[in-house]
């Protein structure tokens, strides 16, 4: 009679933490998905803090995975809520 197998589970559960320095394009808005006002930055300055490319941060806009506004000359501002989810 054959013995049973003992099986082991592991779970490993991994957490992204990301830290905004201060840089020049951070400021306070409204954003009206979080409702609250936020840490808002440029797409270029979002894609550094991140570690992404540009081309991912407007991918992730398109997507609508990421908040964002345009700002009084038409320039997108990302949710830096929503980029740390």
């Amino acid at each position: 009679m054959d013995k049973p197998r003992l099986v082991r589970r592991v779970t490993v559960k991994t957490e992204r933490t990301l830290v905004f320095r201060s840089h020049s394009s951070l400021r306070t808005e409204w954003c009206a998905e979080c409702e609250a006002e936020v840490g808002m930055m440029s797409v270029d300055g979002a894609a550094q803090e991140s570690g992404m490319s540009e081309m991912a941060i407007y991918k992730l806009l398109e997507a609508r995975v990421l908040h964002f506004s345009e700002d009084a000359e038409g320039h997108c501002l990302v949710c830096l809520n929503s980029l740390q989810r």
